[in-house]
């Protein structure tokens, strides 16, 4: 009896430590989670630029356009593509809010000139303008977002016609930028969670516990 007494209290020990230790580990895990969302926030404050030289070294940022081509300007050559009717540039971690710049002009030598609309994921608006026969920059807008580390494309929808080659183009495009600065809640929290240090803290605080 003594040694059967004994050993259920060994066992009614144990129930307690191994809750404490359940406990401890499940503030370790919530501490990593933390920190790595505090990296996270801070990430999302820095600046995105993107400059993208539409026919040269573009793969991967356009879907849908004609050939590329070279073209003679004042300043030298340059490279550019025709747009289709519907055609696309795609941001791979860009994320927003943002600002699209695109530097484009419209059919040569023509009294008319294809409407254009620029659309967010090919689902929402944001643009809409028509293409002129000489170069113009055209800026564009893209609200909303906390964080920026996600993708999302531009698809550029025109009028289009056949130039004498067969081929039916809208606009050519020479040049397209993307600047984006982190929104206004994003930068409030992630400031709020630099100056608390509520992430460290709280995995400094887990970490140092006692099994």
């Amino acid at each position: 009896m003594t040694g059967r007494a004994q050993g259920n209290r060994g066992e009614m020990r144990a129930l307690p430590l191994a809750g404490a230790a359940l406990v401890r580990l499940g503030l370790v895990a919530v501490g990593w989670f933390a920190v790595g969302l505090l990296i996270l926030l801070l990430l999302s404050q820095v600046p995105v630029h993107h400059q993208i030289d539409i026919g040269a070294r573009d793969a991967a940022y356009v879907q849908g356009f004609g050939e590329a081509f070279r073209r003679q300007e004042a300043g030298g050559t340059s490279t550019a593509r025709w747009t289709h009717e519907r055609s696309a540039l795609l941001f791979p971690l860009a994320g927003v809010p943002a600002e699209i710049t695109l530097r484009l002009r419209g059919w040569p030598d023509s009294p008319t000139q294809p409407q254009v609309t620029l659309w967010l994921n090919g689902a929402q608006q944001i643009g809409a303008f028509t293409a002129a026969e000489v170069w113009q920059e055209h800026r564009v807008a893209i609200d909303g977002g906390l964080l920026k580390l996600s993708d999302f494309f531009i698809e550029i929808r025109s009028e289009t016609r056949d130039l004498g080659d067969g081929q039916q183009v809208g606009v050519l495009l020479d040049r397209c930028g993307l600047s984006g600065e982190p929104a206004d809640d994003a930068r409030t929290l992630a400031a709020a969670a630099g100056r608390d240090g509520w992430g460290t803290a709280l995995f400094a605080r887990s970490s140092d516990s006692e099994f």
